[in-house]
């Protein structure tokens, strides 16, 4: 409790006003990734990666009379949050808490309470073709419930938070093995879709998870600026000790702080340069926007960033030799 206190202390009603925000878009993120998993990907058998996809196989495997994937689901995200605990430390972790409870329990009521299949019927609008093919549901199915799932994972994004599940295993790889999250994360997904396409013995049902994944990926990439899991911030403004130094303590990311002068004005400024990664980005803007409102931040992806703190720099195999 005196942690809890000791947290909030010196919030301003601003500063209540933004957290309890971001808390929104994580649980509406969550609802939104629950929605598009149990109402089109779990019905149709559509594997995307991921743990609905691990879920979705072990419900075939079990038999279709059975249902497990939001079982499966649970357990895993919660075993998965308890690991990252381990290997990633609390901050990480508190991250993925709101979601690990929320996103498995908007999925039960929506699978065990709303049954989605009673309601959403694709099959309707595609018999009502001359030339019905049954893949062409499980497309639309796959379509739907990919941008259910993208926009559910972006808007958490958005809102500070993360949906945990593998990506607990990616950032674990990146942190130990210095593999990048990226790829770590296009390996455990391909692994599931590749035992679905054991499992499941349906090569066109695969090939649609696929492009569901696609469009997941794609969403995520248009709903939360970029693909890319690097940023560059430049932020010219006055309160300029105040911003590195809540940025050191809290995100452990250090700033470089150069002199500038304005174009128009001529007055001498100091700009911050930070460089961070996609799951710092909203809490970098509540760090700037408590100190200095009007500040002026320019955002830019990043290509590449090497050194501390991220991808090692490599040399060449020609300048190896």
């Amino acid at each position: 409790m005196n942690k809890i206190k000791a947290y909030f202390k010196g919030f301003t009603k601003r500063d209540y006003i933004r957290y309890f925000y971001h808390m929104f878009l994580v649980i509406l993120g969550s609802f939104l990734l629950a929605f598009g998993t149990g109402a089109f990907l779990v019905p149709y058998d559509i594997v995307t990666g991921g743990l609905s996809g691990l879920g979705i196989i072990i419900q075939h495997a079990v038999g279709e009379e059975t249902l497990v994937v939001d079982i499966v689901i649970m357990v895993a995200n919660w075993v998965l949050f308890f690991v990252g605990l381990i290997f990633l430390g609390k901050k990480f972790s508190l991250q993925t808490l709101l979601s690990v409870i929320v996103y498995p329990l908007a999925l039960s009521f929506i699978l065990r309470v709303l049954k989605p299949e009673d309601w959403i019927c694709f099959e309707n609008v595609t018999s009502a073709t001359s030339s019905f093919d049954p893949r062409l549901t499980t497309l639309l199915a796959s379509v739907c419930g990919s941008v259910f799932v993208g926009l559910g994972c972006a808007i958490t994004f958005r809102g500070g938070g993360s949906t945990g599940g593998f990506d607990v295993i990616a950032f674990i790889g990146q942190k130990y093995l210095k593999i990048k999250c990226s790829v770590g994360t296009f390996f455990i997904d391909a692994s599931i879709i590749l035992i679905g396409l054991f499992v499941l013995k349906d090569f066109s049902g695969v090939i649609i998870g696929i492009i569901g994944a696609f469009i997941v990926a794609l969403i995520i990439d248009k709903v939360f600026i970029g693909a890319s899991e690097s940023y560059i911030a430049f932020i010219v403004t006055d309160c300029y000790q105040e911003i590195t130094d809540s940025i050191v303590k809290e995100i452990d990311r250090s700033t470089t702080i150069l002199d500038v002068v304005g174009g128009y004005t001529q007055e001498k400024k100091k700009m911050i340069k930070i460089v961070f990664s996609r799951k710092e980005y909203t809490k970098i803007l509540d760090i700037i926007s408590k100190y200095d409102s009007k500040a002026f931040v320019s955002i830019t992806k990043a290509h590449e960033i090497n050194g501390e703190g991220f991808s090692p720099l490599k040399a060449s195999r020609k300048n190896k030799k």
